[in-house]
């Protein structure tokens, strides 16, 4: 009889031995997690951007001057609100307005 573990295959003599097809299960087992983690990780930032893309659109409704008190255009705010979703909204936004401003950017 034979117990398989994660990392060693151990005989029914007690003698330890490494085994081929669990190195190999972990190696699928470690780069599933990896895909797993980064598929998570795309998903947050999805929903960030989507934050980011709401908070843009709603300044949409401001006032002309206070648009331009706060050192971006109205059509500058449209644009940013319609970037595609792999761009964050607010970051685009804050950099063309820095741009104007002479500011560096990020």
């Amino acid at each position: 009889m034979t117990q398989t573990h994660w990392t060693q295959t151990y005989s029914a003599s007690g003698t330890s031995r490494r085994g081929r097809g669990v190195t190999a299960l972990m190696t699928v087992g470690n780069t599933m997690v990896a895909y797993t983690w980064r598929a998570f990780q795309a998903l947050g930032t999805l929903a960030r951007h989507v934050r980011s893309r709401q908070g843009v659109a709603s300044m949409l409704e401001l006032d002309d001057a206070i648009l331009r008190d706060i050192g971006v255009s109205r059509a500058d705010v449209h644009w940013a609100a319609h970037l595609p979703l792999r761009y964050s909204a607010g970051e685009e936004l804050a950099r063309v307005s820095g741009r104007r401003c002479g500011r560096k950017p990020r």
